[in-house]
């Protein structure tokens, strides 16, 4: 199968966060082709009537709850595809039940996904250090890459950055982001530490010549051509720093309207759910944050 053919979830809770992904999430499956399958999470009947309740205030009605609440989520799939215009993408909408995080990993799981897209709100990122927020714990749960939408989309990404360690997550997330925003143009970013860069120097000095093929520089040149990036609309670039402050500073520089990492992610029991570099881009940056993970959580 087609991996970008593979359906794309996104979860509403008919917030304008919410909304928001999921006019992004519209966006990209009308690029890729991909289904799209919005889900509504509550965790019991009695919220199902409070939700009702709540959300009457603002589109009136008195049907069954359980109907009416899935008559609002119909309606507001039509609203956000208001928002963006053109063509309907394959869409379909599901209420479910339960634990929103543990739902949303298993809808994502189960339907051998190719993305979950989650909407922040801005008290999101205030949350306890230790629990860590929602986006969070649905990216420690789920095996395939969660994109966190920070704003409202108005058009296909255009500019995307790409932290790269080398590792095989870092890998993925490159392979994940071209397959969502392959039209964008691509900056592929490497942050080193001054001890990393004197051990690259000094092994060069020590042979005299520089091995083009290990330094960091040629080893991005190297992933920029296996993902088929055209020059013309890429860059290489690696700064010496501390990596979290450089991937963050520089989606800021280059207005970066996409940022994507590789995260193993760690048993969400042990309380730090994402990698150190990860979790402080996903809090800090304020363009939309793609993580994609290649390690699965051990239950």
């Amino acid at each position: 199968m087609d991996r970008s053919k593979q359906p794309i979830i996104v979860a509403t809770d008919f917030s304008e966060a919410a909304r928001n992904a999921l006019v992004r999430a519209i966006i990209l499956a009308r690029a890729t082709g991909a289904g799209l399958r919005v889900v509504h999470v509550v965790a019991t009947e009695v919220l199902v009537r409070r939700r009702v309740e709540a959300l009457r205030h603002v589109t009136g009605g008195g049907a069954n709850d359980l109907e009416e609440l899935r008559d609002m989520l119909r309606d507001e799939v039509d609203r956000a595809l208001g928002l963006v215009g053109g063509a309907r993408p394959s869409i379909s909408t599901d209420l479910r039940s339960g634990d929103p995080l543990l739902v949303l990993a298993g809808e994502a799981n189960s339907a051998d996904a190719g993305l979950i897209l989650v909407g922040t709100h801005d008290h999101d990122f205030l949350a306890d250090a230790l629990i860590g927020t929602t986006a969070e714990k649905i990216i420690a749960q789920a095996h395939v890459p969660v994109l966190v939408v920070k704003r409202r989309p108005g058009r296909p990404y255009q500019r995307v950055l790409v932290a790269v360690d080398f590792s095989e997550d870092a890998e993925k997330a490159l392979d994940a982001s071209v397959r969502y925003a392959g039209q964008a143009e691509f900056h592929l970013l490497h942050a080193l530490s001054s001890s990393q860069r004197r051990a690259v120097d000094d092994g060069a000095t020590a042979t005299g010549v520089a091995d083009t093929w290990s330094t960091p520089e040629a080893r991005l040149e190297g992933l920029a051509r296996r993902a088929h990036l055209p020059a013309s609309h890429s860059t290489c670039q690696v700064i010496e720093g501390e990596a979290r402050e450089v991937i963050a500073a520089e989606a800021h520089r280059l207005e970066a309207d996409l940022l994507v990492v590789g995260s193993r992610g760690l048993n969400p029991l042990m309380g730090v759910l994402l990698g150190s570099v990860s979790r402080h881009v996903l809090r800090v940056s304020d363009c939309d944050v793609m993580v994609v993970r290649s390690v699965e959580i051990e239950h």
